[in-house]
């Protein structure tokens, strides 16, 4: 096996563990998306919580 070969397998190994999370965020996406499209106030009050979440995130 050449180390070509081997290489692009680990790739695709770590392509199909992205995947499903991959998935999940295009998922997320599109309900963000329908929430701004809707109506904007879901989305700004949103916003704070994921920062909130964030900031929570970096300090751990």
């Amino acid at each position: 096996m050449t180390p070509t070969v081997s290489a692009v397998q680990e790739t695709s190994q770590h392509v199909g563990m992205l995947e499903p999370h991959e998935k999940a965020f295009q998922e997320m996406l599109s309900d963000v998306t329908l929430m701004g499209v809707t109506s904007p106030s879901p989305m700004q009050r949103l916003i704070p919580k994921l920062r909130e979440e964030r900031d929570t995130i970096r300090k751990n």
